[in-house]
């Protein structure tokens, strides 16, 4: 994982697909240990893995649009 600052003043972090899986299936993992809402940082894990499957979800679009240019005639 890299950790880039934007031109705009924000903190992103860029992931490999493998570090995406993975923090996604930990952070599943946090939430079924902890499911009650007032459990430490459920709120933060709870956004965090919704950001991190919206992400892990667009970069299949991306892969699937690119496999499909690959295989177009």
């Amino acid at each position: 994982m890299q950790i880039v600052r934007t031109g705009g003043g924000e903190v992103v972090a860029v992931m490999q697909a493998k570090e995406l899986l993975m923090t996604e299936a930990a952070l599943m993992r946090y939430l079924m240990e902890f499911p009650d809402s007032a459990a430490p940082d459920s709120g933060l894990a709870v956004r965090m893995l919704s950001e991190i499957s919206r992400a892990n979800d667009e970069a299949g679009v991306v892969a699937d649009r690119a496999t499909e240019g690959l295989t177009a005639p």
